[in-house]
């Protein structure tokens, strides 16, 4: 059923154009923040942070408890979570080496439409990639990202570095570390369930 859902879905899909600016000279058609300043744009973000303090408002009064049921309220066992919990940080930090990599070779910064004169910052952005993806010296790999995001505002513009804004999110959850899925770990990691 699945299958055949997603092949309808593929046969009836017009052509993505998700990204479009990444791959043609968008110097034309600059950020226009006039155009938010219009009232539909505004009264939509307006709504969304009334949302969200509603919804962090009721979260505070449950105690800090969130209102949609948790995998354990569902029935997964902890001792699954915790091993899923403990390897989303790999997961995660290889989904962002992958395209930080393969940008930080072609000499552009996070995306294909921001080219980098060359100089050292890629590679910066090659040496942060190789580090997440091995998983030694993250937590400064991901300051070291937020440090290239910032310069990267100066010298191509607060637009660009907008669009690339998830990889400061994902920096932000990297911070914690990969201690237990780096290339070092796995010996140490069958020594703790040895003794275990």
């Amino acid at each position: 059923m699945r299958s055949a859902m997603l092949l309808f879905i593929l046969l009836i899909s017009p052509v993505a154009m998700a990204h479009k600016k990444w791959f043609y000279d968008a110097t034309p058609y600059p950020m226009r923040w006039d155009l938010f300043a219009q009232p539909l744009p505004l009264t939509i973000t307006l709504l969304v942070l009334l949302v969200t303090a509603g919804a962090a408002f009721f979260q505070h009064k449950r105690a800090g408890r969130g209102f949609l049921p948790t995998p354990t309220a569902l029935g997964t066992p902890s001792e699954r979570l915790s091993k899923i919990y403990a390897l989303m940080p790999a997961f995660l930090a290889v989904h962002l080496a992958i395209p930080l990599l393969i940008n930080g070779v072609h000499t552009q910064l996070f995306s294909p439409n921001n080219d980098l004169p060359v100089t050292f910052l890629g590679l910066l952005q090659i040496s942060i990639a190789l580090a997440f993806f091995y998983g030694g010296f993250t937590r400064i790999a991901a300051l070291a990202l937020a440090v290239l995001w910032v310069l990267g505002a100066l010298l191509l513009g607060f637009g660009p570095m907008l669009e690339n804004a998830h990889y400061i999110r994902l920096r932000r959850v990297l911070l914690s570390g990969r201690a237990g899925s780096a290339v070092g770990r796995p010996a140490d990691v069958a020594k703790t369930r040895a003794v275990a």
